[in-house]
């Protein structure tokens, strides 16, 4: 019962962000500042949409918080939320007649999308091309770099919040990794890493499962 009013207690959620908080990062991403990224947020609203999309009748009320999730995880920008409920879906609706929708959707996009400035961001090879994946490239280095430095790391990592890089003329303060797994890595070492690859594919396979 618990599981089944998660979706309205998100909204409800999302609804303080935009009532009491300034929502958007500089950039127009939908997050809490150092609270909830962009990515942890996106992940946060995609397992609320699994949960919700699990029941087999839904009624008008719970089909119009589906509708809100899935504005508000778009508001995130998060290209592994957005992939994460693109492999969601795709898993709901079958592997064949997925890989179907996959392949028209796409052809549509890049025949009408292709020029926009949001759908450039979401090309990842581009944006790896052009910025080193917004600085994704050097960042991920410099904490690989640190770990060597410090050995004993790789076990447990080096804490919760690890991740610091203050601010720079040229850019803006860091406190995230930029990725889940390299997050994980960074703080909790092999071990976090270990127990994330457990857990995530279980708890895909049983929201997969729901019927």
């Amino acid at each position: 019962a618990a599981l089944r009013i998660s979706p309205a207690i998100c909204v409800v959620f999302l609804a303080a962000i935009f009532l009491f908080t300034h929502p958007f990062s500089y950039d127009g991403r939908l997050q809490i500042a150092d609270v909830l990224f962009s990515n942890t947020l996106g992940f946060l609203i995609l397992l609320n949409i699994a949960v919700i999309m699990s029941v087999p009748h839904r009624r008008w009320g719970q089909n119009l918080i589906l509708v809100i999730l899935w504005l508000a995880l778009i508001l995130t920008f998060s290209r592994a939320g957005l992939f994460a409920a693109i492999a969601f879906v795709w898993i709901r609706i079958g592997l064949i007649r997925g890989a179907l929708i996959v392949l028209a959707l796409a052809a549509v996009g890049l025949i009408i999308l292709t020029q926009n400035p949001i759908i450039q961001r979401l090309l990842v090879l581009q944006d790896i091309r052009e910025t080193g994946g917004s600085g994704r490239v050097w960042l991920w280095t410099t904490l690989i770099n640190n770990m060597w430095n410090s050995p004993s790391s790789w076990l447990f990592g080096f804490g919760l919040g690890s991740v610091h890089f203050p601010p720079q003329p040229w850019r803006d303060g860091i406190e995230k990794g930029h990725s889940l797994y390299f997050d994980t890595l960074y703080a909790y070492g092999l071990a976090g890493v270990t127990l994330l690859a457990s857990v995530l594919p279980m708890t895909w396979r049983r929201l997969a499962r729901i019927p």
